[in-house]
């Protein structure tokens, strides 16, 4: 029988994963204009489909699961100012 993992360590762990491959591509563009250019760009370019196809599903299953129970018990600015948030992040993409 499969163990039912909890949902806010998922998430915390998502997040962690995320700003891993952040960190990993702002070092790589310092490397651009140096011998490990290729590798820069790589590591941008897997960077950045990871965070299009992981962020994005993550983001999704925040706003249509957490946000909606989370909004019953905090603020409706809140809410707003964590939307606002998904927003600017997929506009800066």
């Amino acid at each position: 029988m499969k163990a039912t993992r909890d949902p806010i360590e998922l998430l915390k762990s998502e997040h962690n994963a995320a700003l891993e491959y952040v960190d990993r591509m702002e070092l790589a563009a310092s490397e651009l204009n140096t011998p490990r250019h290729s590798e820069a760009l790589e590591t941008l370019r897997q960077g950045l489909d990871y965070l299009e196809r992981e962020v994005r599903a993550h983001s999704k299953l925040e706003e249509e699961v957490l946000y909606p129970v989370l909004g019953r018990h905090v603020p409706k600015q809140i809410i707003e100012s964590l939307l606002d948030e998904h927003k600017d992040l997929w506009w800066k993409m």
